[in-house]
């Protein structure tokens, strides 16, 4: 597609020294000149009058946690934030690429006709770090559509390397030693320098700072390549560091962002400690209709189920409620692990 591929070209340019570039959440931009500024709620708005030139509107929406692959974020946003704005359109021509920095860029264009009016949508996703974040600009004519261009153009987002490191991590490790099943060792890089190595148990989008005790909880400090981490009970760990798209090493050991599971992909069976040949390990089974069941050896309970950010929500049969912390534990497409209060659980 011609649109999909003038945008592709623009959005690769290198970043030019630009004046008056303005900051929201995690990027930094260049407006079009002559476009009027409009914060709204969630989100912020620049848009171009109609006029000779065309018209135009550019959204640029708030960062958030990565829930899947580059690609897969890119079509959750063509589905979330122009299918739903506009109605059906044909499926865009994607072009993925990686920026210098780190951060991945998927995007794509369509040309849409709507009661005799012609216009052009373009959307940007941009991933990495355990974030993501959407820009989407509509368009009618060549002038406002070299100026949308341009502002895909000058896009920059800030990456931890830059910055304090934040959020939820994991690596997956073997049990106690004489067993082979999966746990996830955590690591919760906390607000104002405070870091756990407490698993959340209950919902990984907040941590409850009364779990923490003197060994699991400490402040923390960034400096070259390294992070010096000052555990509460007076230990010191002096640790090798990098930040990098895939997530944070602490002496060589890499931990990746724990990513919210997308709700369609958790429909199926699991079963728990990461070895499938175990036929009585800890098994759940989601159904699309929203229903579970789990099973534990002989017994088992049933009830509905839904996801909300980083916890699964369960209600069951007899009425009561729990909430777990769930996040993808794989890195392959279609997902194949998950952890659910700390064990690794396999799609079979």
């Amino acid at each position: 597609m011609k649109t999909a591929s003038l945008f592709y070209a623009a959005a690769c340019l290198p970043l030019a020294l630009l004046a008056q570039r303005e900051t929201f959440d995690i990027a930094s931009f260049q407006p079009p000149a002559g476009w009027q500024r409009v914060a709204s709620p969630g989100m912020l708005k620049f848009a171009a009058a109609p006029g000779p030139a065309g018209a135009g509107q550019i959204f640029v929406f708030p960062s958030r946690p990565a829930s899947g692959t580059p690609a897969a974020e890119f079509q959750a946003d063509w589905a979330r934030l122009v299918i739903q704005a506009v109605g059906p359109v044909e499926p865009p021509q994607m072009h993925a690429g990686q920026r210098p920095d780190g951060w991945s860029v998927v995007t794509g264009g369509a040309v849409i006709t709507r009661q005799e009016a012609t216009f052009t949508v373009l959307l940007a996703t941009v991933s990495g770090f355990g974030k993501a974040m959407s820009f989407v600009a509509t368009v009618a004519g060549a002038e406002r559509l070299a100026e949308a261009n341009r502002f895909f153009a000058s896009l920059e987002l800030q990456s931890p390397a830059a910055s304090a490191v934040s959020g939820l991590y994991f690596r997956l490790r073997t049990g106690v030693p004489s067993t082979a099943r999966l746990q996830t060792d955590t690591r919760w890089f906390l607000g104002g320098n405070r870091i756990t190595r407490a698993f959340p148990f209950g919902g990984g989008d907040t941590f409850d700072v009364g779990r923490c005790n003197p060994d699991t909880c400490g402040s923390y400090q960034l400096g070259p390549g390294q992070i010096l981490i000052r555990w509460d009970n007076g230990q010191m760990d002096r640790l090798a560091f990098e930040a990098a798209p895939e997530g944070v090493s602490l002496d060589g050991q890499l931990f990746k962002p724990a990513r919210a599971v997308i709700p369609s992909l958790l429909a199926g069976e699991w079963l728990g400690g990461g070895d499938t040949r175990n036929a009585s390990g800890n098994t759940y089974r989601f159904e699309r209709d929203g229903s579970f069941t789990f099973s534990s050896g002989s017994s088992g309970v049933r009830g509905k189920w839904r996801v909300q950010g980083l916890a699964l929500l369960l209600q069951y049969a007899d009425g009561t409620e729990s909430r777990k912390t769930l996040f993808a534990a794989g890195g392959t497409e279609p997902m194949g692990l998950i952890s659910v209060e700390n064990e690794v659980y396999v799609r079979r």
